[in-house]
């Protein structure tokens, strides 16, 4: 079976069986499913993302794939012949590597959903960006999550439903 998002609202409203909490299944639902972010690591949150990093530009904005990273794995450099893994450093290393020059980007580190570059781009580059995205049911109706075990989405909003009764 598959639960899109009013199916899931309809199901959580029927467990709970009242009716000054309908305001609430919305979130309820995002709350359960932050949770099931968290905590999952499945294939179908993984993508390969292809964007743009102009010249002079030592930060990545993401233009497509901002909401709902979990988490940046990967970044390479798309070259005709192979792409380049760029490497990734910790936030002490990454601080002794920074140069101010003008360069091709050897590193890169992660703070929040910014991207960091080692020194500003000699060049536009286009860059694949490899991130766990959670899932977003509000925006995309279904996913994989809602189409192949829609009884975690179930229990995950009914678990915050019921601290939010105070009924622990």
């Amino acid at each position: 079976m598959s639960l899109n998002y009013t199916q899931l609202q309809t199901e959580i409203a029927s467990y709970l069986a009242r009716g000054n909490l309908t305001t609430k299944i919305p979130g309820f639902i995002t709350k359960g499913e932050n949770y099931l972010n968290r905590r999952l690591r499945v294939l179908a949150m993984e993508q390969v993302e292809t964007e743009s990093l102009a010249a002079n530009a030592q930060t990545l904005a993401f233009s497509t794939i901002a909401t709902k990273i979990v988490k940046i794995n990967r970044i390479w450099l798309v070259r005709a012949e192979k792409p380049t893994e760029i490497v990734r450093l910790d936030q002490t290393q990454f601080l002794e590597a920074r140069v101010d020059t003008a360069k091709e980007p050897a590193y890169w580190c992660a703070i929040g959903q910014t991207v960091y570059f080692d020194g500003p781009a000699d060049q536009a580059y286009t860059l694949y960006v490899e991130v766990t995205r959670g899932f977003d049911i509000a925006t995309d109706s279904t996913n994989w999550l809602s189409e192949n075990h829609e009884e975690a989405y179930t229990w995950s909003a009914l678990v915050q439903a019921e601290g939010y009764m105070k009924n622990d």
